[in-house]
């Protein structure tokens, strides 16, 4: 990451000419390797984790920190993705964290952004 000037702060490495942050997981035994989306960079491959995965980690800080940020950005970014989330993963993942009932509530707040949105 240093190669593409990013510098890192904690678990972010960040570029702030292009307002990029990189935020890297600090374990990834819970993260489908299958969902993984290899980008090709001039220094080497970037590894992203699925859409799923980050929900997931928003939807668990919003269901057992309250974190309200964390649920406004669920939202929104289900309400980009909506159509390409695989929700039976997420609906597995959250039952096994007791966060269904979050991740119902995002959903549903993610259909009424969507439609909004046209």
């Amino acid at each position: 990451m240093e190669k593409m000037k990013f510098r890192k702060f904690g678990r972010m490495w960040i570029r702030e000419d292009l307002s990029l942050y990189i935020e890297t997981p600090a374990d990834i035994k819970d993260i489908d390797m299958e969902k993984i989306t290899i980008v090709e960079t001039p220094v080497g491959n970037a590894y992203v984790i699925g859409i799923e995965d980050i929900l997931f980690d928003r939807i668990q800080a919003a269901e057992h920190w309250k974190s309200e940020a964390d649920k406004e950005q669920a939202i929104r970014i289900a309400s980009l993705y909506f159509g390409e989330i695989d929700w039976s993963y997420l609906e597995k993942k959250c039952r096994k964290e007791e966060s269904l009932k979050m991740l119902k509530i995002v959903k549903k707040e993610a259909e009424n952004e969507k439609s909004k949105m046209g």
